[in-house]
């Protein structure tokens, strides 16, 4: 059994790079730029004709604030907007990293080896890290 820390390339686009890690955290931000349009969407409609995933998301947008709001307290609305963005993401990649059959899909990889499609974004600490450094860099200026 081989284990690779780094990720898979898949293929290369005018000299960059596609791995499987990056392929999963598009298809994530795809699907969370579409949930963002549609909540957009049904905000602006009556109340009696929303649908029940907009209650849902506005559910657990609430719960996020006030979750900041005990933490954060008078720089809440600062910083929510910042923080409940890289809190959704996270939730929603290791959500999708969670679905059956993510690493089922193969195909032939950059160096001619099997390599699944898709990986979790988060099981690669660049993106740990990134966050982490473009949040406090945030907070603090």
């Amino acid at each position: 059994m081989h284990i690779s820390i780094k990720p898979e390339a898949l293929f290369s686009i005018w000299n960059i790079t596609i791995t499987n890690s990056v392929l999963n955290t598009i298809a994530v931000t795809f699907r969370l730029v579409l949930l963002g349009i549609y909540y957009s969407s049904q905000f602006k409609k009556k109340k009696s004709e929303r649908s029940v995933v907009f209650y849902a998301f506005n559910a657990l947008l609430k719960q996020v604030y006030a979750l900041f709001k005990s933490v954060t307290e008078e720089k809440s609305p600062v910083l929510f907007p910042l923080l409940s963005c890289f809190f959704i993401f996270i939730l929603f990649q290791k959500g999708f990293g969670l679905l059956p059959g993510m690493g089922i899909i193969l195909i032939r990889g950059h160096e001619h080896e099997l390599v699944p499609v898709f990986r979790g974004g988060q099981e690669v600490l660049k993106m740990e890290l990134a966050l982490g450094v473009f949040t406090c860099l945030c907070i603090q200026y």
